[in-house]
């Protein structure tokens, strides 16, 4: 609770990203959970979560399914997590692309 962000990817012990943690998946487990509970068993599956490349127009992502995902996706630049796309990042890519003429891109 340290950072102001809502999401954090997880990874196995190699290094691959298995899934997403977030806070609205934290404060779903009871707090006399919390303690007993792993990051991964309260993880979003990687398999759940809607996945881009920086190149990805936005509307392409918007239309690719992730009901468990808080609204969140993944980019990857081949297997590297690049970023974290939220509704927040979304909304204000599309207005500002709105403005500018230009097809919003998902890049984070």
């Amino acid at each position: 609770m340290r950072h102001h962000f809502t999401t954090f990817p997880i990874h196995d012990i190699g290094g691959r990203i298995q899934g997403l943690v977030t806070l609205r998946g934290v404060k779903r487990v009871p707090e006399s959970q919390r303690s007993r509970l792993r990051a991964g068993d309260i993880a979003i599956p990687l398999a759940q979560i809607p996945i881009a490349a920086p190149t990805d127009q936005l509307t392409e992502l918007l239309t690719k399914p992730g009901p468990r995902s808080d609204g969140r996706a993944l980019v990857f630049d081949g297997d590297q997590l690049v970023g974290i796309v939220s509704p927040s990042d979304v909304a204000r890519r599309m207005q500002l692309s709105e403005l500018r003429g230009e097809a919003p891109r998902a890049a984070a």
